[in-house]
């Protein structure tokens, strides 16, 4: 059959009520209430958001105002989620304060409503954040490394606060589930911005060219089909935009080798004083001279490695770089590993694959 007859054989595909009205493809009576555009009023800051609807989210009502005396209650009898709840409240508010306009249209069972997303999501931004705050984050496949640090006038700092989020047993799971979870992680770590009022998130800038492939199997398929480190940073990037914080990414290079050498202890695993260094570097991101500190001492760098010290490893002049050739030729261990016992162990609910692991003994 050729595709004229095919095409010829189909049913004739009618738009507009009005011309399947002709044809008899649907009733008077269907057709005249697609002519009724319902009830419209287009909004008005001045006059509480709009002129005939308020909006009362305790009674789940809309009151729709006809005339002075006359006045109607339009209820909405389906469920409604926390989001949406949070949503009506903002309008609500942002209505009685004359904010922005709210443009309300009803039609037979169904209330439409048209606001300004940019001003509601601006009163979602969280208060009072200070700048001298930073909340670094270190993304690694198995762990994720949190950390925040507060600089004074002098540009030096302390660490208020430090957390792994262990996600071994979350990376055997269904692709659905390491994305929701993952989710939660980032809502996670914007409820510690708003709680320890941080002004700025400083993580990773790290990009993964198609070419590049690690020297282990396992390991490639860790780093680069299961390590979901773009989907974080992105949806990181908008709870951030949303919520008012700004988002830093810093040049990782050699941040585990100085977190370990400068912050690391055994409170203070290898993720997490990576992620202390990698807030640091945030702080003056384009300051000369800031990007890397001072090279450590001697007895700190016995300190660290330990009984594998090896007298010829110190030089007074030896750079990251170096130090960092060193031990990977030398095949020495730095990294202070996370120590449980050193942890408050929190699971955020039963189903939970991450495991939290707050490291301020006195903050749960």
């Amino acid at each position: 059959m050729g595709l004229y007859a095919l095409a010829k054989d189909q049913k004739k595909v009618h738009f507009g009520k009005f011309k399947k009205f002709q044809r008899g493809l649907i009733t008077k009576e269907e057709y005249k209430d697609s002519r009724n555009t319902g009830v419209f009023c287009e909004g008005e800051a001045n006059l509480g958001g709009n002129r005939l609807f308020d909006l009362d989210t305790k009674s789940n009502r809309f009151i729709y105002k006809r005339s002075r005396n006359e006045h109607y209650d339009l209820i909405i009898d389906q469920k409604i989620s926390d989001k949406q709840r949070w949503l009506l409240n903002r309008i609500q508010i942002l209505m009685e304060e004359k904010k922005t306009p709210i443009t309300v249209r009803v039609k037979n069972s169904t209330i439409y409503l048209t606001y300004d997303e940019k001003v509601v999501e601006k009163e979602r931004q969280f208060k009072n954040l200070f700048e001298n705050r930073v909340l670094g984050i270190d993304l690694n496949p198995n762990y994720f490394g949190i950390s925040i640090i507060e600089f004074n006038k002098n540009d030096q700092y302390k660490v208020i606060y430090k957390e792994v989020i262990d996600l071994n047993e979350l990376q055997k799971q269904s692709k659905n589930k390491i994305h929701f979870e993952l989710y939660q992680i980032d809502h996670h770590i914007l409820k510690l911005c708003e709680y320890w009022h941080v002004g700025k998130i400083a993580v990773e800038d790290l990009k993964f060219k198609k070419n590049n492939k690690f020297w282990s199997k396992d390991l490639n398929r860790l780093c680069r089909n299961q390590f979901r480190y773009s989907f974080v940073k992105n949806h990181l990037t908008t709870l951030c935009s949303t919520c008012g914080v700004e988002m830093v990414e810093v040049n990782a290079a050699y941040s585990s080798i100085i977190g370990n050498f400068v912050h690391g202890d055994d409170n203070t695993p290898d993720m997490v004083a990576a992620s202390i260094e990698i807030a640091r570097r945030s702080y003056h991101k384009f300051r000369k001279g800031w990007y890397q500190p001072g090279f450590i001492t001697k007895q700190r760098m016995k300190d660290v490695i330990g009984n594998q010290w090896k007298e010829e490893l110190w030089q007074p002049y030896m750079s990251w770089k170096t130090l960092a050739t060193e031990i990977k030729e030398s095949k020495l261990k730095y990294r202070f590993p996370l120590i449980g016992s050193n942890a408050v162990l929190r699971i955020p609910h039963l189903k939970a694959y991450s495991k939290y692991y707050c490291l301020n003994r006195n903050e749960v």
